[in-house]
């Protein structure tokens, strides 16, 4: 789930759920030579990365990841924060989705 609060990007996942993520790019549009990650950490100054994934490019302007059950399976409930930063081939970095709230939310059915 996705909510827009206050200019941020706000996402809620159930803890042990798989979700693809696609996010479309306009102007400066990343290619094969750029890194477009998305990362989530407990919070922003943090060094402890809880989830970084390359994002593939699917289309010109759309990158694509998955989050799967195995990412989230060991994380607490509970408040992260996530972004989507660009890493260009020319030593430019721009973050086009700014840090923003996640939250690994609490499941009433039993894992199988």
């Amino acid at each position: 789930m996705f909510a827009f609060n206050e200019n941020t990007l706000e996402m809620q996942l159930s803890r042990g759920d798989t979700v693809t993520l696609e996010f479309q790019f306009e102007g400066d549009i990343p290619d094969q030579n750029d890194g477009v990650y998305f990362t989530i950490k407990k919070v922003t100054g943090d060094k402890s990365v809880k989830i970084e994934k390359k994002m593939t490019q699917i289309e010109t302007d759309v990158f694509q990841t998955e989050i799967n059950a195995q990412d989230t399976s060991n994380l607490p409930f509970g408040k992260y924060t996530w972004d989507v930063r660009v890493f260009y081939g020319d030593g430019q970095v721009t973050t086009p989705i700014r840090p923003s709230p996640f939250v690994v939310a609490e499941v009433v059915g039993n894992d199988r």
